[in-house]
């Protein structure tokens, strides 16, 4: 019975290695399609650019709600 169950783990573990094998290979593959690419190098700049404006768009607005809140609701008295 031990030894079924130990060739069925090894079993199980051969084709896991090779189904991350298979994946990494696929992901290196893509990897150097990209990095060799100007325009997916100015696409991904362009996203992070774009990602990174709307993030602090919205800080900024956060911050500007807030601050207009304390001075709305506490006062500037205690300024």
């Amino acid at each position: 019975m031990r030894t079924a169950r130990a060739i069925s783990w090894a079993v199980e573990a051969d084709a896991t290695v090779g189904l991350v094998n298979a994946i990494a290979g696929n992901g290196l593959q893509w990897w150097n399609e990209i990095n060799e690419s100007d325009e997916w190098q100015r696409w991904l700049y362009y996203t992070l650019c774009g990602c990174y404006c709307f993030t602090s768009l919205v800080a900024l607005v956060i911050s500007f709600v807030s601050l207009l809140w304390y001075f709305l609701y506490v006062g500037l008295s205690e300024f």
